[in-house]
């Protein structure tokens, strides 16, 4: 199992995506990616299917996740500064936590968890 696969799968369970009257799960943007314009985010993108979102919310992590992102990751790289960037309450973190946890079969995983931990593989 893809470990960034496995976390975009953890933030889209926080999300909602699994509810199909929420926003995300209409747009088929299971992390809730947002439309920037001159550096301020914008309203929720829409996607034509699930593999469209899939991917580009894969891109996504892979960007923040191996440290080329341009957006502000607070807390060193890590899970919790990852969260608060998709602009999730702090305390998802525990739910994002337990997921991976879980999935991965690695009860290490916490919220200083490095980002680059799900690139590596």
């Amino acid at each position: 199992m893809k470990r960034l696969e496995v976390l975009l799968d953890a933030i889209a369970a926080v999300n909602g995506f699994k509810d199909p009257e929420s926003p995300v799960y209409r747009a088929r943007n299971p992390l809730a990616l947002r439309y920037f314009n001159n550096g301020f985010a914008g309203n929720l993108r829409k996607f034509p299917s699930l593999l469209g979102g899939y991917g580009a919310g894969l891109y996504d992590l892979k960007v923040k996740c191996s440290g080329e992102s341009r957006a502000k990751l607070e807390d060193q790289f890590n899970l919790k500064g990852l969260i608060r960037v998709y602009s999730l309450p702090d305390q998802t973190v525990i739910y994002v936590t337990r997921f991976l946890r879980k999935a991965l079969n690695d009860e290490s995983i916490k919220d200083t968890t490095e980002l680059s931990y799900f690139v590596e593989q």
